[in-house]
């Protein structure tokens, strides 16, 4: 557990940080209302959330490159990049959903 959550350090903390910017952001848009920082959380909701993406795309290119290479001198592939970059990237796909949504209609909800 301990080395799934090292490897991954990086995503779970933007990850994180997105989910506690938005709840941080409830509070603020109660006690402010006038700044709408529920709607402007949305939109560092979505940065992160692609981050996160792009982090995970990367791995997965440099996976397949390297897959490539292994077919090509007869290696035995090792397979994908694992469960938890797949859990990973399809909590930063709804983070990024969630964040539009708020982006876009949070002004509604609050």
């Amino acid at each position: 557990m301990l080395k799934i959550l090292k490897e991954n350090r990086y995503d779970i903390v933007l990850l994180s940080t997105a989910a506690l910017f938005v709840l941080g952001s409830v509070w603020g848009s109660l006690a402010f209302p006038e700044g709408n920082w529920f709607c402007r959380s949305g939109a560092v909701m979505v940065l992160l959330a692609v981050m996160v993406e792009f982090h995970i795309g990367k791995l997965q290119q440099a996976e397949n490159s390297d897959a490539s290479l292994m077919a090509a001198l007869e290696i035995p592939l090792t397979g994908d990049l694992g469960k938890d970059k797949q859990i990973l990237s399809k909590c930063a796909h709804v983070f990024a959903i969630l964040g539009t949504l708020i982006w876009g209609y949070g002004d509604l909800i609050f």
